[in-house]
């Protein structure tokens, strides 16, 4: 009767709720739109002994945004990406932000302290322990990782915390 059940992601996201919001729980399953997960490995990683290790990392070449996840908890990454005031240029304002198969992540749109409307890519992944997980491919400027909009929040998870999404 015309209804149509809603699309959701593992556990108890909605996609159509969060415009802009990207969700993978870091689990075997995966998500269709990360690029890749694996096992984090200093060395492979290009990091000696004596480097700190990033909690994120842009590829200078090829723009992809990886999450590493050093410790020996969970971890919870909030990332934002944003692109520009939404009023000005509606489609070359938007973050670009690519996923595995190359298509563009659907941006969504927040507002800055002064109330503009700033389009904007928010990535929302849990990531086990010792691993790090290629994201996304972000769109270089000419000033390469730095010319990218980028904040975020990382904070270790509680054995507590359900990692399903579902209630408890």
């Amino acid at each position: 009767l015309g209804f149509q059940r809603p699309e959701y992601v593992s556990g108890n996201f909605l996609r159509g709720s969060m415009p802009g919001c990207h969700v993978a729980h870091g689990d075997e399953s995966g998500e269709s739109w990360v690029i890749g997960m694996e096992k984090f490995d200093r060395e492979e990683f290009g990091l000696s002994a004596s480097c700190e290790i990033p909690d994120l990392s842009i590829d200078p070449e090829d723009g992809v945004l990886t999450a590493i996840n050093s410790s020996v908890q969970y971890k919870a990454y909030y990332i934002t990406i944003e692109g520009g005031d939404d009023r000005k240029d509606k489609e070359h304002s938007k973050p670009m932000a690519f996923d595995r198969l190359g298509r563009r992540l659907e941006p969504g749109i927040h507002r800055d302290k002064n109330g503009n409307r700033i389009w904007c890519v928010t990535l929302i992944l849990t990531i086990p322990p010792m691993y790090a997980m290629d994201i996304c491919q972000v769109q270089l400027t000419e000033k390469g990782p730095q010319g990218v909009r980028l904040a975020s929040d990382i904070s270790e998870l509680s054995l507590s915390t359900n990692l399903d999404g579902g209630g408890g």
